[in-house]
């Protein structure tokens, strides 16, 4: 909320997906963090990448204090500053879609198609990659340090700098379709 303020964003009110938009609706993701390093996410997979790939990435880094969360730094990071952190990921996720893979191969006919299906989605949403962490010393390396006296207006001039491009069909929501619709 502090963030939001701070940065004159819109929260969106909703527990997944955006955490704010601005006035032209350029999404945000909004983490703050004690220690450095900032958390992702519970099975972080495919789904979670693209969504990042459509959104900036705003850190706080601060401490807790008697009045609450203090913000000491705000970095800011495009999808394109995100890339290598993201592919990294996506590496080691596909190496579990391989091993998936050769053993499904290996034993053939020992699940049923819903077992089979079960066990992709499960590698394809990330349940082997829970709340991957995104280093204070990438975010310092890739990310812009928010330091003008108008962070607001120092973030859209960046937001302007690096937009977003906007893929070709979207749904109410705003969102490409997805490439795996299984829940």
């Amino acid at each position: 909320m502090q963030m939001a303020r701070l940065l004159r964003l819109a929260r969106t009110g909703t527990r997944t997906g955006d955490d704010a938009v601005d006035e032209n609706g350029n999404r945000f993701e909004l983490k703050s963090t004690t220690k450095g390093d900032v958390g992702t996410g519970r099975d972080v997979g495919e789904v979670y990448f693209a969504r990042m790939e459509r959104r900036y990435l705003v850190c706080a880094m601060g401490t807790n204090t008697q009045f609450g969360f203090t913000i000491q730094r705000l970095w800011f990071l495009a999808p394109s500053a995100l890339e290598p952190w993201i592919r990294s990921r996506r590496d080691g996720l596909r190496k579990d879609r391989e091993l998936v893979n050769r053993l499904l191969a290996a034993a053939p006919g020992t699940l049923t198609g819903d077992e089979e299906k079960r066990l992709r989605y499960l590698v394809d949403r990330g349940s082997t990659l829970n709340n991957p962490k995104i280093s204070r010393s990438y975010i310092e390396r890739h990310g812009t340090l928010l330091s003008d006296a108008d962070v607001a207006t120092q973030l859209r001039q960046l937001v302007a700098a690096h937009p977003i491009p906007q893929p070709a069909s979207v749904d109410e929501a705003g969102e490409p379709p997805a490439s795996d619709t299984r829940k």
